[in-house]
């Protein structure tokens, strides 16, 4: 009859671990890069405007109605942005402020919890992951430093707590920050509200929209906004370069320990083909390999969002399910493929052994 693997302990040894570590090479890096673009799905989603653009002077109706009236253009508001220096109880931490309209269109928020949240009228909404650092929770005082600005630190108060970002950033009211920097502080800002963003109509040409938006009078710069694998990319191309490259070497990796235990599976079997006892048998330390191999695969996926983790940028773990498609099919697409071909070699040199084939016809 025919004997599976797992009817010899060293074999059924090397094809669980050669396929836990097949499956384990390849999910770990690719982990990664899914984490890297839920993250950046993730910020696209929250952040609707498509450019952000810095005038002479602080930003009022005239400016926003040149704005809007820009072919291509469908919203444009206010948006005060600058570096500050923030301070809690343990630590100061220097970022960016960014302040809209309560109601405004062109962002979006949500809480740790993932649930939606308006801008407070007073106070400032901070990253969690700031607020940690700061060691500050909602209802703490903090005080704001404009960078730049000769302006007189600010107090106020942590109104609410949002979700990770692609950085530590401080966020409030267009209302709120008037409040907290005080009557006329508008104008000797050091620029802060000399920012408006702006959200193009769907399908407008992008680079058009911004040759027409620089052409406008007192527009001093142009930055267009939207986070993408590709920019993240450009922006970090150690990481980037780094991961693919684990991916690549994964895969190769993966497909020559399939083939070992593909040669491995077929060398377990005494006679051609399958039985159903040996497949059986085979399928145990299969099985236990491509388990073993998903579990440690994502935790060292874990362990690389963990390492990777900035100040900057807070990565989203989690595993496409297509991913763990990926990862358990290649290798078992080599191994049959190898199976297959060593058992029907065995076939054409054996044929006494056929005559002996207990399986089912």
């Amino acid at each position: 009859g025919a004997a599976g693997v797992s009817g010899d302990g060293p074999r059924a040894l090397v094809v669980a671990l050669g396929l836990a570590l097949a499956v384990a090479i390849v999910i770990a890096p690719a982990g990664v890069l899914d984490a890297a673009r839920r993250t950046l799905d993730t910020a696209t989603d929250l952040e609707r405007a498509d450019a952000q653009v810095a005038f002479a002077a602080p930003v009022d109706d005239r400016e926003l109605g040149e704005l809007r009236a820009v072919p291509g253009v469908a919203l444009a508001e206010p948006a005060p942005s600058g570096t500050v220096v923030i301070a809690g109880r343990r630590s100061r931490y220097l970022t960016d402020l960014e302040a809209f309209e309560r109601d405004t269109e062109l962002q979006r928020f949500t809480g740790p919890d993932g649930a939606s949240i308006t801008l407070p009228r007073r106070g400032v909404l901070l990253a969690a992951s700031l607020a940690e650092l700061l060691d500050v929770d909602v209802g703490d005082r903090v005080s704001l430093t404009i960078v730049g600005s000769g302006l007189p630190a600010a107090s106020t108060t942590v109104a609410a707590l949002t979700g990770d970002t692609l950085g530590n950033l401080v966020f409030t009211s267009n209302g709120g920050l008037r409040a907290a920097l005080g009557t006329g502080a508008t104008s000797f800002a050091g620029g802060l509200f000399n920012t408006a963003a702006l959200g193009a109509e769907p399908g407008a040409d992008l680079d058009a929209v911004a040759r027409r938006v620089t052409r406008l009078s007192d527009v001093e710069v142009y930055v267009p906004v939207g986070a993408d694998l590709a920019g993240a990319a450009r922006a970090r191309p150690l990481l980037s370069v780094t991961t693919v490259a684990l991916l690549v070497i994964g895969v190769v990796v993966a497909a020559l320990t399939a083939l070992l235990v593909g040669f491995t599976v077929s060398e377990g079997h005494v006679t051609p083909g399958w039985s159903w006892p040996a497949l059986v048998r085979t399928a145990v330390p299969v099985a236990v390999g491509l388990v073993l191999g998903a579990l440690v695969g994502t935790a060292l996926a874990g362990r690389l969002v963990d390492a990777l983790e900035s100040d900057l940028v807070h990565l989203e773990a989690g595993i496409d399910p297509l991913t763990y498609l990926a990862a358990i099919g290649l290798p078992l697409v080599v191994i049959a493929v190898v199976a297959l071909v060593g058992a029907g070699r065995g076939h054409e040199t054996d044929p006494e052994t056929s005559a002996t084939y207990d399986g089912p016809p």
